[in-house]
């Protein structure tokens, strides 16, 4: 792959070797400086043996790509084909108009996922931003986990309550006699990326959300 390593020490052993030679001399002294010398010479050429500047450059430029390769590979997604990967969940959009939550909520348990819980403004945002680039969605977005129980108070499907962080359009949550499910509006709509509760089962599915599902990353 590099041949100029191979010049290098070939012409490392041609030096080697030629300075190995020794010349008849009749004294002593002069055999003692010749050797000295030699040796001296010897020490010399072997420390710069090695690789040449150039080389040690490709082999740094090598190793930082591979570390980079590897660092890639590490980050590449570890969900399964059609879902994505954000934080330690993964996603999946099925973009087909769904008039049930109940509905939305059965298909997601299938694939072993759930309707999204959003805890962040970063998922919020990953969340709207993948719903935008679907072809089908329409202003009502996408449904999500949360829904009210008896106390009228909203719940993930995981039974949390909902604290900390919320992301209702303004005006919302309202109606909390009919109004027990809730969605994120889509890229058409004026408040897209916003929470609003609506009936859990919509008259027809021209303006019903579409299906996200989560699952935790294994």
């Amino acid at each position: 792959m590099f041949p100029s390593f191979g010049y290098a020490l070939v012409f490392c052993f041609m030096i080697s070797t030629g300075f190995s030679r020794s010349w008849p001399d009749n004294s002593k002294r002069s055999l003692d400086k010749t050797t000295k010398r030699q040796e001296k010479q010897s020490f010399v050429v072997n420390n710069n043996c090695g690789l040449g500047q150039n080389e040690r450059q490709t082999l740094a430029l090598i190793k930082e790509k591979v570390d980079k390769i590897a660092a890639n590979f590490k980050k590449e997604s570890a969900c399964s084909t059609g879902w994505v990967q954000h934080g330690k969940s993964c996603y999946i959009l099925i973009d087909i108009p769904t008039a049930e939550w109940s509905a939305a909520r059965r298909n997601c348990l299938k694939f072993g996922g759930d309707l999204a819980k959003i805890t962040s403004n970063d998922q919020n945002q990953f969340i709207c931003n993948l719903t935008g680039n679907q072809g089908y969605t329409t202003w009502a977005g996408v449904w999500i986990g949360l829904h009210r129980k008896a106390d009228t108070k909203f719940y993930w499907t995981d039974d949390t309550l909902l604290t900390g962080y919320k992301k209702w359009n303004a005006g919302e949550p309202n109606n909390p006699s009919t109004e027990k499910c809730s969605h994120l509006f889509g890229k058409s709509s004026s408040a897209r990326g916003k929470w609003n509760d609506l009936p859990c089962k919509v008259k027809g599915n021209g303006a019903a959300p579409v299906i996200l599902c989560q699952k935790a990353l294994k």
